[in-house]
């Protein structure tokens, strides 16, 4: 299953969508090559100020993943367009395998008190 209809299903929870992503993102970084690399967390603007992404609930990740991955369309799209014979699963792999979300992917928070 794609990471976007993993992240749209309605029979899945939130926890669930994580713990799913996390795997496929697991896939994507073996064949990236790049599962040896420690890629730094991401700080997104919430209401309350900017927060590492780790520190979010699992529905306000699951929120931000969807805005992340539209983002990631939209480079993969204009990638193929500007640049004759690329391929598009190439571009996805290193965009996902190397995104500060994506490769952060928890269930859970991590402080043990909030």
């Amino acid at each position: 299953m794609s990471i976007s209809k993993v992240l749209e299903d309605k029979n899945l929870s939130d926890e669930e969508k994580l713990e799913v992503v996390a795997e496929i993102i697991l896939k994507v970084r073996k064949v990236y090559g790049n599962t040896e690399k420690i890629i730094p967390v991401v700080f997104v603007d919430t209401a309350q100020g900017v927060t590492a992404f780790t520190h979010l609930s699992q529905a306000s990740k699951v929120t931000c993943l969807r805005g992340k991955l539209a983002q990631i369309r939209t480079t993969v799209s204009e990638t193929l367009a500007n640049i004759p014979g690329t391929v598009s699963s190439r571009v996805e792999e290193g965009l996902l395998a190397t995104d500060g979300m994506f490769t952060n992917i928890t269930t859970n928070t991590s402080t043990e008190y909030l």
